[in-house]
């Protein structure tokens, strides 16, 4: 059972394991990140198989991680950004 707002606890605890640790960002931190990332990232439409269809999705998307780790999604692979210095620095922050 949770007893604190801010304790770490298992959002999925009948079928997974994700744990929210509470706030890591202020909210003008937050703020700053976001209009930075919005204008630093290449965001781009996918181009996806649905329903036999190739269609241009309206939801931006940038794949970004280590050099090796492509996926495919709906008959598109994907290969990832390098790590910008910002990402670099949420990530760093956020596995502390």
């Amino acid at each position: 059972m949770k007893t604190s707002l801010f304790e770490p606890h298992n959002l999925l605890p009948s079928d997974g394991k994700a744990i929210n640790h509470g706030p890591i960002f202020s909210v003008e931190e937050s703020d700053q990140f976001f209009t930075k990332l919005m204008a630093g990232v290449p965001w781009r439409s996918d181009v996806i198989k649905m329903f036999g269809k190739t269609i241009t999705t309206t939801r931006k998307v940038a794949w970004v991680g280590d050099g090796g780790l492509d996926y495919t999604y709906s008959g598109a692979t994907k290969c990832p950004l390098p790590w910008t210095a910002l990402l670099t620095e949420l990530k760093n922050r956020v596995e502390e």
